[in-house]
């Protein structure tokens, strides 16, 4: 069976998508922006949509609030050669950056548990 590779950043910033996005490619020089909310990096599409169920009041859970952060990273790759290992360096590295410039950010991705 096939592993999924594709993962998915929960995302609670006080930064509208622009703003989210515009750090995002500049962390990552790397990646080449597509649309105002897309981009490709490191052999994946990137795009970043509103959570339908974002909820700042429900977004303070501990358990299970990250359900309900304003923002949804989908990371898809497109590249055949991908592998797990590449997938777990790059959600490290992007919930690293969302980290670092002040905002929550919760992985969700059947290889979660070895990040």
């Amino acid at each position: 069976m096939e592993t999924m590779l594709q993962f998915l950043i929960m995302v609670d910033s006080e930064n509208d998508r622009a703003q989210l996005m515009q750090d995002l490619l500049r962390s990552f020089p790397e990646a080449e922006a597509h649309k105002a909310h897309s981009c490709r990096l490191r052999g994946n599409w990137l795009e970043l949509l509103p959570n339908e169920d974002a909820d700042r009041n429900l977004a303070t859970d501990p358990a299970d609030g990250y359900l309900h952060f304003a923002w949804e990273l989908n990371v898809t790759p497109y590249r055949s050669d991908l592998d797990e290992d590449h997938q777990i360096v790059l959600a490290r590295d992007l919930q690293r950056h969302f980290l670092t410039a002040g905002a929550k950010a919760v992985v969700g991705a059947n290889f979660e548990d070895r990040l």
